[in-house]
């Protein structure tokens, strides 16, 4: 009768921790959803070349790859949404320097800017900017004078 309580009793604590966990992860996604919702006041930048083919050659580099990659929890979504701000700035500010070139290459948002630049005057000013924008921020990669890695999705 003794083991019968017990195992009872362990049953019961089992479904409360298992109610506590449920209500955690609810509480969490409403946090997630919120964050999105705050961050829609970032508006999203309209000069990035979407479904365009790989523009870089062996022969013809991009000047910047800003790559956002994933280590099993998704991506930096604030840091991209923030770079899309300043791509949109810099764009009005400067019309035609640089073309964006956007790269899918993941299953969790994983993705890649590819800068080219048109005015190459502008690239060190235009490198050191989107560094110093994404300074601090974590799962962000940079390549300089490299090519462009093909999209997969």
């Amino acid at each position: 009768m003794k083991a019968y309580l017990i195992a009872i009793a362990a049953i019961g604590l089992l479904a409360a921790g298992c109610k506590s966990k449920k209500e955690m992860s609810t509480k969490s996604n409403a946090k997630a959803d919120s964050i999105v919702v705050l961050d829609n006041t970032i508006p999203p930048t309209n000069n990035i070349a979407a479904g365009e083919p790989n523009p870089a050659t062996p022969n013809d580099s991009i000047r910047l790859n800003v790559s956002f990659y994933s280590p099993g929890s998704g991506i930096n979504y604030l840091a991209a949404r923030k770079l899309d701000a300043f791509l949109t700035k810099y764009e009005s500010e400067n019309p035609g320097a640089v073309t964006v070139y956007k790269s899918a290459w993941g299953r969790e948002g994983e993705v890649d800017y590819c800068f080219k630049m048109n005015d190459k005057s502008k690239g060190d000013g235009f490198v050191k900017q989107v560094q110093d924008l994404l300074k601090g921020e974590d799962r962000i990669n940079y390549k300089e004078n490299t090519t462009c890695r093909k999209a997969r999705f």
